[in-house]
């Protein structure tokens, strides 16, 4: 078993995999899991896990991934177990992990923004409230930082993906 370290917005999980990757173990616990990957772009992975099947993009962005499931974005890192005990014991651990782009989980429209350039913010703090399908969406902060760049106006129309706010660390 090959074990890795994982943060995924803040929570981190230990994961241990077999060889074949067939094999899993999440926090000490035995899941049942079998991923495929979609298309061509290598981007896109269907995971069935425990019976439920998830349908997840993956990009790299910056030092780490994000992870978008259902319109929702997850920033991630993943370590291999030696690399993590050395970030932790140089104090490392806890960092953020670089500039961080925050991107429209969806086509939409932005309805207020509710930071300024130059703000400090808090990580999981609500940067702006983006309107889909009727329904008002509150885009977090994905990590602690100073707000850099505001790209986008209350207003204006967004299509998924597109970049909305810039944190630095």
């Amino acid at each position: 078993m090959k074990g890795y370290i994982t943060d995924i917005d803040g929570q981190r999980h230990r994961i241990e995999l077999d060889d074949g990757g067939v094999t899993v173990r999440l926090d000490g616990a035995a899941v049942d899991v079998s991923p495929a990957w979609l298309g061509h772009a290598g981007r896109d992975l269907l995971v069935v896990l425990n019976g439920r099947s998830y349908d997840i993009r993956i990009e790299e962005e910056n030092e780490h991934l994000v992870l978008t499931h259902a319109g929702w974005r997850y920033h991630c890192q993943v370590l291999d177990e030696r690399m993590a005990d050395i970030k932790r014991r140089a104090g490392m651990a806890d960092r953020p992990v670089g500039r961080a782009v925050v991107k429209s989980p969806m086509p939409g429209l932005v309805v207020k923004l509710l930071v300024e350039s130059g703000a400090t913010v808090q990580k999981g703090e609500r940067l702006l409230i983006l309107e889909a399908m009727k329904m008002e969406n509150d885009v977090k902060a994905p990590c602690a930082g100073t707000v850099t760049q505001i790209r986008v106006n209350a207003g204006e129309a967004v299509d998924a993906g597109r970049e909305l706010v810039v944190i630095e660390p």
